[in-house]
Parts: C-alpha cells; structure tokens; sequence
C-alpha cells in the first residue's frame, strides 16, 4: 500500500498565515513528510475532502479585512505534484461558517455557521468549484447556559452514510437537526430536533459503520450521546448520555472531536482541559459505550483528531501547544499508544487523511 496524505489546515498565528499543509504519512512507521503548504485560504480552520481528494473544500478564503468572514473555499490537489491550488471562493452568506462537508457524488457542500446560528448548503459545478448558496436556515432560540447558550451556535453539519440525510448539530440549543436529502440542492425544513440534556452543547457527530447508530458529543457538559438510526426515515432516538472524563476528575474540560473505528468496535472523543482521548468499548447489539480509559493527547486543547484509514494509527492535533501526537491503535483492544516524538505544527485546527 502506497504512503497516506494527510492534509492539515492551520490557522494564523502571530505574523505567519494560515496554510494546509500537504504531508506524506508512512503507512508502518507513521513517519510524516512535508510536501508542500498553501497559504491562499487566510483561516483554514476545519477541512473536507472529495472521496479520492482531487479536490479539498474549507471554511475561510483569501484575507479581505473589509469583509465579513463568512466564505467557503474549493482548492483542486493535484497527486503528483502534491500542491493545493485555489479555485474559487463563495460567501456563506452568513459569518462564521466552522465546519464544512462535501457528499461523495460532490453534488453539494454544507456548512454549519457558529456565530450566526445557521446551516447553508452550496451546489457543486462539474469542475469542483463552488457555486452560490442554494439553501441557508437561521436557526432561533437559546439554552440553558447562559455564557454559550444565549443563541443559535450551529456547530456541525454531516451527511449520513448512505447521504439520505443531513445532520446539524447546534450547541446553543441543545439539539441537533435532521434534514431530508436526495442529491440536489433542493433542501427543506428539518423533519426531526433530537434534543440533548440542557447545557449538553452538541458539537460533532460520528456514524457506527452498521448505520442504525450515531455518537454526538456533547462540548459544555464533557458527554457523548449514543443515537439510534431508522434507516428508513432517518429519525434518531437517544438511547445513552455516557460521560468522556474520568469519576475523580475535578478541573474543567470541554469536549471537541469525535470517531469511530472502520470495525465499529470502539468510539474515540477529545477532552479539552482533560487534554486527552476517551476511548469506549462499543457494545455489538445495542451500540451502547461501555469501558472509559484515557491517553494523554500530547498537548493542550486537541480540539480534533483523526484514524488513518486503515485505523493503525491515530493523531491528534493540540492547538494551545502547536503540536500534533502519532499513536498507534490496538485493533483488539482499541487502546493507543505513542509511536514517535511530536510534531510541532503551527496551530493545527483539522487533520484529514486519503489514501486513494
């Protein structure tokens, strides 16, 4: 098997620019090597990738101090040469866009929008590139945390696997949204609002590979929710609120990232104050999280993380301290353990792999 590219957006720091950083990754030894860094997108803070990473898609665009924040990028990699060039740049139409997919098909592009509290959808042209918003719901209402919740915070956007549905989570009210989709850029009002606990904060969502399950986790209160799946209507039920930290923990954390193994074996979460990943056992019939341990992540605020693809390693990327870890991944037990010394990276936001 050929070596990984793992993609890695950072954000500006001092009077260096944000970049994606291009990287080669050892499939056995997780040795990384730079190919190349694109500083055209000024803050790329969470990335997504067509199936076989010819083209790449992220929130922010080129650096225009007079205009809002609110763009969307679309950049084509180019294999051989192993560089990201810019194609064309959208406006959310809204600000804040913090986290961005892309269907397999690359019919569509959604974003969830922080600051504003709204989803948008963008159609795709033939050539990768973005176009104009089709679809943008602003979302209305508040929770019970009266720091974070006091409005909409759309935190996450997600198509489910077979992308018949589409999942938003929103931290400010305390739910997460579902929406029919059927491959065109005609979306309609959410058909279901699968609540958390109030003060919860969802932020991400990861699919079980069998497709009646999903894990959310839960930012304010250190929580990941486990959801069941009608494959039928796309409707989902809480079955489970299970906690990311350890009993005799008394600081404060706040979660962030969130995955499940290629075997849907076990669940792996991102504490932030805890600086660490949970790691949970996943129970085969019910999809229930069972068996909590904890490995240092290697730095301070790993707000993401992720498996390579075949699953034998896990990196997980420490903003406060610009540095991402390489661990490797037991396939049986599920546990980590670190493989090489740290890479310093200039805050690393989002890391993203292919192998095609």
């Amino acid at each position: 098997m050929s070596d990984l590219i793992l993609f890695i957006g950072s954000t500006p720091e001092g009077d260096k620019p944000g970049k994606i950083s291009v990287y080669t990754v050892n499939n056995e030894t997780a040795e990384l090597t730079l190919h190349s860094e694109n500083t055209e997108i000024h803050s790329p803070g969470f990335l997504a990738l067509s199936t076989c990473g010819n083209f790449v898609y992220t929130v922010g665009g080129p650096f225009n101090p007079n205009a809002n924040d609110g763009m969307v990028s679309a950049m084509r990699f180019d294999k051989e040469s192993k560089i990201l060039t810019l194609i064309n740049t959208v406006s959310t139409p809204t600000n804040s866009p913090c986290h961005i997919s892309v269907d397999s098909k690359l019919k569509m592009v959604i974003t969830a929008n922080y600051a504003s509290g709204t989803f948008s959808a963008f159609p795709l042209n033939d050539d990768g590139s973005l176009a104009p918003a089709s679809y943008v719901e602003k979302y209305e209402g508040s929770s019970v945390n009266e720091t974070r919740q006091t409005a909409s915070h759309a935190h996450s956007a997600y198509f489910d696997p077979d992308e018949n549905f589409i999942v938003v989570q929103d931290l400010g009210l305390d739910c997460s949204f579902v929406y029919r989709y059927d491959g065109s850029s005609k979306l309609s009002e959410p058909i279901q609002k699968v609540a958390s606990a109030p003060g919860a904060g969802p932020r991400h969502l990861a699919f079980h590979p069998n497709k009646i399950y999903a894990y959310r986790i839960n930012e304010l209160i250190s929580s990941i929710d486990v959801l069941s799946i009608n494959p039928g209507t796309g409707e989902m039920t809480l079955v489970q609120t299970v906690s990311t930290l350890p009993e005799d923990f008394t600081g404060e954390s706040a979660c962030a990232d969130i995955h499940v193994s290629n075997d849907g074996r076990h669940v792996y979460g991102s504490n932030r104050g805890h600086e660490s990943i949970a790691i949970f056992d996943i129970d085969q019939t019910a999809g229930t999280l069972s068996n909590l341990r904890t490995v240092d992540s290697g730095g301070e605020h790993p707000r993401n993380f992720a498996l390579s693809p075949d699953n034998n390693f896990l990196f997980s990327a420490n903003v406060f301290t610009n540095t991402v870890k390489r661990f490797s991944r037991n396939s049986e037990t599920g546990d980590l353990e670190q493989v090489l010394d740290i890479l310093n990276i200039q805050q690393p936001m989002c890391l993203k792999f292919f192998s095609c």
